[in-house]
């Protein structure tokens, strides 16, 4: 099985406006808790008043731990560029935690997106924030073929509590399309210097992709950690 982190973009990025469709895309699937057995979910699904049924992620123990939140099986995606969105809170976050999407191909190709930013709907999950958006995109240029599953988790490296709202998958015609629908123009998006208001986002991709640029100089010894971790997990 491989698995490869092979991008980090400089990327502009502002709110999320999750009412309609973004420009360029469309919503092919939901993800409601509502609608899950309650013995498959990682937490427990409670009210919230503005956005209904939430999950509620808590740990109380200082271990690192993975929590699947959704597995799209023939999640019948028709292009390249797609994205999962939706709303995050969370308290008492210890360490740095992420969201991250795992993008089968096959059984012997899975490639992931990591919320690993530092601000914006790509940033980590850390401390103790409000409600707010959240964006993970994948870019499967020179993929072989489109996704035959998508696998969306919350890893956390210790205590910490999280509440996550029903998620939307999104298609696009165009990798600009994809980043625009974070509300990054495609030009902002490639390796720049980065100002006050860019984040680094670490994105899995298809090797070979002619899209965004692979930079991954500032995580190798944190991804080896980690890669090494997922393996002895899918071992198990």
């Amino acid at each position: 099985m491989r698995a490869m982190c092979l991008c980090v973009v400089w990327v502009g990025v502002g709110g999320l406006v999750m009412a309609a469709d973004p420009a360029g895309g469309k919503r092919v699937g939901e993800w409601k808790w509502s609608a899950q057995a309650a013995a498959d979910l990682p937490g427990k699904v409670v009210d919230d008043a503005r956005l209904g049924k939430v999950l509620l992620v808590e740990r109380t123990e200082a271990v690192p731990q993975t929590a699947r939140l959704a597995n799209w099986k023939s999640p019948g995606l028709k292009t390249a560029f797609y994205a999962v969105r939706g709303q995050v809170r969370y308290e008492g976050v210890e360490g740095t935690g992420y969201l991250e999407m795992w993008n089968e191909f096959g059984a012997e190709n899975r490639f992931f997106t990591r919320t690993m930013g530092q601000q914006g709907p790509m940033r980590t999950v850390s401390g103790t924030s409000p409600w707010r958006a959240f964006y993970l995109p994948f870019n499967g240029t020179g993929a072989p073929g489109l996704p035959t599953a998508l696998e969306v988790n919350l890893v956390l490296p210790g205590k910490g509590k999280v509440e996550i709202s029903n998620m939307e998958l999104l298609e696009f015609a165009d990798v600009g399309a994809m980043w625009a629908g974070m509300g990054v123009p495609l030009g902002s998006v490639g390796p720049r210097a980065p100002s006050r208001w860019m984040v680094p986002a670490a994105v899995g991709v298809a090797a070979g992709v002619g899209g965004v640029t692979a930079v991954c100089w500032w995580a190798r010894q944190r991804q080896a950690r980690e890669l090494r971790r997922m393996r002895a997990r899918d071992a198990g």
